[in-house]
C-alpha cells in the first residue's frame, strides 16, 4: 500500500451534489466536469487522466466504470486514471471519495453474489507500464474503506486497541495516540498549539462495531509485524491490539506501507473523533 496516508484521509470526505448524476456520465470529458464540480477542493481542475499512457486493455488506464461499490442501490463511479479511485453516491445528495492509489492499475472487476471485487496490479508511474508479473490484489469495499478480500475471516473479542502515529515534517500528524477499550471508551491524545490535549469519549455501538468488523475481516494473525517502504523520513504507526483473552498483535508500519485493510483501520480510528463529536 503506497498511497500517502494524508491523501487518503483528506479524500475520505463527504461532498454535496445532486443525486444520480453519475448515471448520466458517458464520456471522459463529462467525468472530468463532474469531478471538478464535486470532489475535494484540492483536486479541482486536476489532470485526472494521463493520455500519454497507451492502455488498450478492457479495464486499463484512462477509463471509468459505473458500479454499486457499497451496495446501497445507487450508482458509483470508479476512475482508473492517474489515480485509481472511486466516487460513491451515499444518498441524500452526498458523495464520498475513496482513493486506492497512484501506483495501481485495474485489471478486472468480478462479482461475488452481486458484490464487485476489484482486481489490481502494480503500476510503474515512471515507465507508465503495468507490472503484470506482480501479485494481484483483490479489493472489496467494506466498513467504509477498501480491504483485501477475505472469505475466511474470524470473530474477535477486543480487549484494547492502541494506535500511535508520529509524523515527519508536514506530511503527517506530528503526534496522535488513540486508545479504545472493550467498554467502547476512547481516549485521544494529540498536540494543539504545542500543548498536549487529551479527549475521552464513549463510542456509539455502530462506530465500535465498525472497528471490530475491520479487525475481524483483515485477520490479524495473517498480517506482518513490520512494514517499511525503505525510507527513514516517513510517518510511523505503532499499533497494538489486545484480543481474545490475552492475545497481542503488534505492528510497526513505517511509511504507511501495510495492507489496504490496515490503512482503512487507521483512517477509521482518526475519523472517529470527528464522527463522535469530540471536543477539547
Amino acid at each position: 500500500m503506497k498511497l500517502s496516508f494524508v491523501l487518503i484521509f483528506l479524500l475520505s470526505i463527504l461532498n454535496q451534489s445532486k443525486a444520480n448524476e453519475i448515471d448520466n456520465l458517458h464520456t471522459n470529458s463529462q467525468v472530468i466536469k463532474f469531478l471538478n464540480k464535486h470532489i475535494e477542493d484540492k483536486w479541482k481542475d486536476s489532470q485526472y487522466f494521463d493520455l500519454s499512457v497507451l492502455d488498450t486493455s478492457k479495464f486499463g488506464k484512462n477509463k471509468f466504470f459505473k458500479l454499486d461499490i457499497d451496495q446501497n442501490g445507487l450508482t458509483d463511479i470508479l476512475i482508473n486514471g492517474i489515480y485509481l479511485f472511486v466516487v460513491i453516491d451515499t444518498g441524500n445528495n452526498s458523495y464520498l471519495t475513496k482513493v486506492i492509489g497512484k501506483k495501481y492499475n485495474l485489471v478486472d472487476i468480478v462479482y461475488m453474489k452481486k458484490v464487485p471485487l476489484l482486481l489490481i496490479k502494480q503500476f510503474n508511474t515512471k515507465t507508465k507500464l503495468t507490472d503484470y508479473s506482480s501479485s494481484t490484489d483483490t479489493l472489496i469495499f467494506k466498513f467504509g474503506g477498501f480491504l483485501e478480500f477475505n472469505k475466511d475471516y474470524v470473530s474477535l473479542k477486543l480487549e484494547k486497541i492502541q494506535f500511535l502515529a508520529k509524523g515527519s515534517g508536514e506530511s503527517f500528524f506530528p503526534y496522535c495516540k488513540i486508545v479504545v477499550d472493550s467498554n467502547r471508551m476512547a481516549e485521544y491524545s494529540f498536540y494543539k498549539n504545542k500543548e498536549l490535549r487529551i479527549i475521552k469519549v464513549a463510542l456509539d455501538k455502530s462506530a465500535y462495531s465498525n472497528l471490530i468488523g475491520i479487525m475481524e475481516y483483515i485477520n490479524l494473525d495473517e498480517l506482518n509485524n513490520y512494514y517499511s517502504n525503505g525510507y527513514t523520513d516517513v510517518p510511523v504507526v505503532n499499533l497494538e491490539i489486545y484480543y481474545n483473552n490475552g492475545q497481542l498483535k503488534k505492528i510497526v508500519d513505517h511509511g504507511l506501507n501495510g495492507s489496504f485493510g490496515l490503512n482503512t483501520l487507521y483512517v477509521q480510528l482518526l475519523a472517529l473523533c470527528e464522527s463522535q463529536k469530540c471536543q477539547d
